[in-house]
């Protein structure tokens, strides 16, 4: 970690991934990449810099029965210029029980090929 990266908040482990996901605002759609995600926040890659602010998040997990589609609020709180791309941190609300179910069995489903990192 660089001085200027800013420090590891999550506060559950992560998975790291590599999937579709919409961010939207009133202003902007764009399709970008899911890296990393765990139950309080996840990681994506960009071709446009996005704004701090909140952001719709649409993506879906996989588990053993298929896949989950998700439409989350979350906070956009970070984001680092990394070769004409961007990488952006997102804060995310409290899950539902139904998220939270959504990402347990994802949580599953992935560590069965690669053991969570912290």
């Amino acid at each position: 970690m660089t001085p200027s990266d800013p420090p590891n908040l999550r506060h559950s482990p992560r998975v790291s991934l590599q999937r579709s996901i919409t961010v939207s605002n009133s202003e902007h759609s764009l399709p970008c990449q899911l890296l990393d995600l765990s139950y309080t926040g996840l990681g994506l890659i960009s071709l446009h810099p996005l704004k701090k602010g909140a952001y719709q998040l649409n993506f879906s997990l996989p588990d053993f029965d298929g896949e989950h589609p998700l439409s989350l609020l979350g906070q956009m709180i970070h984001f680092k210029s990394v070769r004409d791309q961007y990488l952006i941190g997102f804060k995310l609300p409290s899950l539902t029980p139904h998220e939270q179910l959504v990402f347990k069995g994802f949580m599953q489903f992935h560590k069965r090929l690669t053991p969570l990192t912290e």
